[in-house]
């Protein structure tokens, strides 16, 4: 039940660059929402991505994801997602944070669709 997903994306460059994210499953795909910057100016460049949340602090328990990500306007703002918001209401609380002000910041959405997915 990790909270925290590193999502990678690749730079015009191609210097890959991973910051974390709130994430929810949706079917066998990702969705995240994200604010407007480095993250999807990569997007926009090149869709392929790797994921992979924290493992259990001696190797085990890994999750690694690779695929492809799009930016999905389709999909609304966070805090339209009930298992989002399920997921997250703590984090939000504790953080003093409003729905208003994250659906405000974090405004775009995105698909990952896994391509290939390790675990051990």
């Amino acid at each position: 039940q990790e909270l925290i997903l590193w999502l990678t994306t690749v730079r015009p460059n191609g210097q890959p660059q991973t910051l974390p994210v709130w994430f929810v499953i949706d079917g066998s795909d990702l969705l995240v929402w994200s604010q407007e910057g480095s993250r999807t100016k990569n997007l926009a460049g090149n869709s392929l991505v790797s994921a992979h949340v924290n493992d259990n602090g001696t190797g085990g328990n890994i999750l690694s994801i690779e695929g492809t990500a799009v930016i999905e306007p389709g999909l609304g703002l966070p805090s339209q997602h009930p298992e989002y918001v399920k997921r997250y209401q703590r984090r939000m609380e504790k953080s003093r944070w409003s729905w208003e002000w994250f659906d405000s910041v974090y405004n775009v959405p995105i698909r990952i669709t896994p391509r290939k997915v390790r675990t051990g």
